[in-house]
């Protein structure tokens, strides 16, 4: 056993899941980032509801002000194409 509280899943990405909740919410516990990853994931209906990646996110880009207001999105329809990155990075840099 390790001295990492890792929470896995079937498909076994729960690590890169916790590192990505680590860089949105530094600085508290685990059991808050999971929290927060979680709503966030389900507030903005990113997860995936069905098929074989149930329960994971779909790959989607969301650019979200100061004031917490959304002012990109951009939801790719095949988990296998990569989203419009320099649309959402311009989306982001005109804040």
């Amino acid at each position: 056993m390790t001295s990492e509280s890792v929470a896995l899943d079937e498909l076994g990405i729960g690590r890169i899941r916790d590192a990505f909740a680590d860089r949105m919410f530094p600085g508290i516990s685990t059991l808050q980032k999971h929290m927060k990853y979680f709503s966030l994931v389900q507030g903005y209906g990113i997860q995936l509801a069905d098929g074989p990646l149930r329960g994971l996110t779909a790959r989607a880009v969301i650019v979200i002000d100061e004031n917490g207001k959304v002012r990109y999105t951009q939801l790719v329809k095949e988990v296998s194409n990569e989203p419009d990155y320099e649309a959402a990075l311009q989306a982001a840099n005109e804040l």
